[in-house]
């Protein structure tokens, strides 16, 4: 029987060649085998795909063919092509793993399914597995690496490889845009690089230093000649510690947090006048802070009755200040608006009633957005078998009040919000006199308990409603 574990066609270019010296370089991998388990294969690759950025993040993925601090891959393959025999005690650990020589940044890969592996080992004729680290190397520096199967002889590759680094200065921070009542929050990394050379590295009087700007609510454009309002400032000066431990890099970081910026354009000036960075020495950032779109809803009535309700009328209103609407019909700023009334559960929508909003204007693209808007949704298009399928009784066996989902969602900026819903809660049936209803049944006693293949008739009696059932022939 022949059957394939974890098996990526990703790896495959990985394998094409083995480093002759069985050492981790970065154009290939390390091959290793043992005479005690034939027919087993382990191979390791190490690679840079990805640089640091001025920014936090990387450069388009590529493969390099040094070691770079940044975004690396460590990868452990396992590969048998016939059964074989694995000593139980004690059970056999792959590892992919990798740390600085001082003990910190420990990162591994996952060996949890492997185990699942070895289940079914004695019955796979042919099989493999990998496991993957995809992790950032923040600073340059001489990493250990241990990467194979633990117990198992010579199938577990030991080595220290060293990642390269510049002097930089670099900004960390979630993300340039955020949403009101969350702080801009960012952090400037000043870096040695690696290698370096304390003595000369610096001299303890370098200063790093920012200015936080409120440019207002404008555009990209214009934020580019804004001066703004200064609301925030700090000078720092620059220190790094433990530069003894001269095989890893070392960093200071420049924190800048705002609480509750109101809405606008920011921009960040970060500048350090550390001679390492040449003429990379600063950087301007811009952030935004961007309004939550705010819809309330609301329906004229708690609850209507087909017979007497002809509609349902929903208010709404609608309340967004920054940065205005972008998504368009023929180039005019456009707000979208939907809502339908209908089946809404997990695997179906089946809308009965539905009906758009639509504002299109170019004032929509300068100014705050406030608007109400009323909808009148005709109840008359529901018929009482709709109703019986689709909506969700109350109360446990009684046939009505009935409860329908009006389902509400918005295009906004060119993107689909999250639906919402607005329960509509139906009291009564349409036509109260005599209503048949296929697959909802109640007992012929009329107590208002369901029973299966039974069908309905509904009499009105007064305010309420009588029902009665026969069985279905």
């Amino acid at each position: 029987m022949k059957k394939t574990l974890i098996l990526s066609c990703l790896f495959a270019s990985l394998f094409t060649s083995a480093s002759a010296d069985g050492k981790l370089t970065s154009t290939s991998s390390v091959r290793m085998t043992d005479d005690n388990y034939p027919g087993l294969t382990v191979m390791s690759a190490l690679r840079t795909v990805g640089l640091w950025t001025p920014f936090y993040g990387y450069t388009e993925e590529k493969e390099y063919d040094v070691f770079l601090a940044g975004r690396e891959r460590l990868l452990l393959f396992l590969g048998w092509k016939e059964s074989l025999s694995i000593p139980e005690e004690p059970i056999p650990i792959p590892v992919a793993e990798m740390r600085d020589v001082y003990g910190g940044n420990l990162f591994k890969g996952n060996s949890s399914d492997f185990y699942k592996a070895l289940d079914d080992l004695q019955n796979t004729d042919e099989g493999s597995w990998t496991s993957l680290i995809d992790a950032p190397i923040e600073l340059g520096g001489r990493y250990a690496v241990k990467v194979g199967i633990e117990n198992m002889g010579n199938l577990l590759h030991k080595d220290t490889v060293e990642f390269m680094d510049i002097a930089s200065l670099r900004l960390w921070t979630k993300s340039s845009v955020t949403k009101t009542g969350t702080p801009i929050e960012a952090t400037a990394y000043l870096n040695t690089g690696y290698p370096y050379d304390p003595a000369t590295i610096y001299k303890g009087t370098e200063k790093c230093q920012y200015r936080l700007d409120y440019l207002g609510k404008i555009t990209l454009e214009e934020a580019k000649t804004a001066k703004g309002e200064t609301i925030a400032q700090e000078q720092h000066t620059v220190k790094f510690n433990d530069l003894d431990k001269t095989l890893i890099a070392h960093r200071d970081s420049v924190v800048v947090s705002v609480e509750k910026p109101q809405l606008g354009k920011y921009r960040l000036l970060i500048d350090a006048d550390w001679d390492k960075l040449g003429e990379d020495n600063g950087f301007n950032y811009m952030f935004d802070v961007e309004d939550t779109l705010r819809v309330t809803s609301q329906l004229d009535k708690e609850s209507y009755d087909l017979s007497i309700d002809e509609e349902a009328l929903l208010s709404l209103s609608f309340d967004f200040d920054y940065p205005y609407i972008t998504s368009t019909i023929n180039n005019v700023p456009t707000f979208r608006y939907y809502y339908d009334l209908g089946v809404h559960k997990k695997g179906s929508s089946i809308p009965l009633v539905c009906d758009s909003l639509v504002l299109s204007h170019d004032s929509l693209a300068t100014k705050h957005f406030n608007y109400q808007h009323q909808f009148r949704i005709p109840l008359k298009n529901i018929t009482d078998s709709m109703l019986i399928a689709s909506g969700d009784s109350i109360e446990k066996g009684s046939l009505f009040p009935r409860k329908m989902n009006l389902t509400l969602w918005s295009n906004f900026n060119g993107n689909k919000s999250k639906n919402t819903y607005l329960p509509i809660i139906i009291t009564g049936p349409r036509n109260p006199e005599v209503v048949g209803i296929d697959d909802i049944t109640l007992c012929s006693d009329t107590d208002g308990k369901f029973v299966e293949n039974k069908q309905l008739f509904i009499r009105k009696n007064g305010t309420k409603y009588d029902v009665s059932g026969r069985r279905m022939k």
